[in-house]
């Protein structure tokens, strides 16, 4: 990285071919006799989309780890993104981080990149009561990013689940 004089911005690129490298990269930069270094940096990461790009915006109630979201193609019936299994929302911080990831509450964001099809989205509760645990109320809302509009949404107690249709 080359910083001019007078400036205090530089720019680099970073390739990888690299898969499931994760959300973040840390970076850190090794000294040298005539380079001067500042602590490590962390970049968010994410795959260019070169199709639809989606969010999945969700807000949790108390119990977000009762929460699943899938998407999949509706003509081949195959597993396109989402969670794999309830509890990847832990509610209890836990794991590598520190501080240990918690989603009690929180209100995230997930990006989804896909081609143009039919397909269908499916938001599961495990206890039965949606996003609602008595005193909160959480939603989740997938958008196409282009323009804006919201393929699949929901708030509060939707029971044990809902499915909606989407053509891209």
């Amino acid at each position: 990285v080359t910083i001019p004089a007078n400036s205090t911005e530089g720019t680099f690129s970073v390739t990888s071919d690299a898969v499931n490298i994760g959300k973040k990269i840390v970076l850190k930069f090794v000294p040298d006799e005539s380079t001067i270094v500042g602590a490590s940096m962390t970049v968010n990461i994410f795959e260019e989309c070169l199709d639809n790009l989606l969010f999945m915006d969700i807000k949790f109630d108390i119990y977000c780890e009762e929460f699943l979201w899938q998407i999949w193609d509706t003509n081949t019936g195959d597993y396109i993104a989402g969670n794999v299994d309830f509890g990847e929302y832990p509610r209890v911080g836990a794991g590598a981080p520190n501080p240990p990831i918690t989603y009690r509450l929180a209100q995230i964001r997930e990006r989804v990149c896909l081609p143009a099809g039919s397909y269908t989205f499916a938001a599961y509760d495990a206890y039965g009561d949606g996003l609602a645990d008595g005193t909160n109320v959480g939603w989740f809302a997938l958008r196409k990013v282009s323009d804006g509009s919201t393929l699949a949404s929901g708030e509060g107690a939707f029971a044990d689940g809902e499915e909606f249709e989407f053509v891209l």
